[in-house]
């Protein structure tokens, strides 16, 4: 119930909440007794969005100085998928040795 008053009804805190299931899992129940077609159908649309190579983001951490092709191994995986190659080099903390 604190959650509902400190964070806005679209945060994941209350979008996830029992209440907000339990409203949810109620509505799709009676959905199924009335049209379990149009439910199913419903589903298999977001599977197949989910699971489609184009809605996939890889985000690798690795040094990157030490592979010459990081996105190799992927394009066996995923061999359907639009590459989008991005090489982006971040630095992050001191490299694992204390200052001072």
């Amino acid at each position: 119930m604190l959650k509902k008053m400190v964070y806005d009804d679209t945060s994941c805190p209350n979008v996830a909440s029992m209440l907000s299931q339990s409203v949810f899992i109620t509505a799709l129940l009676d959905k199924l007794k009335n049209s379990t077609h149009k439910v199913l159908e419903e589903f298999e649309e977001l599977r197949l969005t989910l699971l489609s190579p184009d809605n996939f983001r890889l985000f690798l951490t690795m040094d990157v100085n030490s592979i010459d092709s990081p996105v190799d191994p992927w394009r066996t995986f995923l061999p359907q998928a639009r590459w989008v190659s991005r090489r982006v080099i971040v630095r992050v903390g001191n490299g694992g040795h204390k200052s001072g």
